[in-house]
């Protein structure tokens, strides 16, 4: 996995998810964002999101959940980015059923660590 420096993103787009980042730690049990898919790769094209796996140290309520989607809405609005969120809690990704599914090993092999 690299390096959030090594992602082939634009300035906006770092501004924006470090901004992100910032904003969700503070407010919710988030460990661990990697950034994923075609922007973590670098063939995006312009309607391309930004994905972005949220590792937390405890399962998220639904409404936590629907907050965190929010405040990803609300910054994105701000930088004109569209965020995609998939939660795993770190017992779910480091050695639950995340590991059987093959966006494991994608993100293992094309994702960036953001924080």
């Amino acid at each position: 996995m690299k390096d959030i420096g090594q992602a082939p993103i634009s300035q906006k787009e770092r501004e924006g998810i470090s901004r992100a980042v910032r904003a969700l730690k503070r407010h919710f049990p988030i460990e661990k964002v990697i950034l994923f898919g075609s922007k973590a790769r670098g063939n995006y094209d312009i309607d391309s999101d930004i994905d972005v796996l949220l590792i937390t140290s405890r399962l998220l309520h639904w409404k936590e959940e629907k907050a965190v989607v929010e405040m990803l809405f609300d910054i994105g609005m701000e930088y004109d980015l569209i965020f995609s969120p998939l939660f795993a809690t770190r017992d779910e990704w480091e050695g639950g059923i995340f590991t059987k599914f093959p966006i494991y090993r994608e993100i293992i092999k094309e994702g960036a660590f953001i924080a």
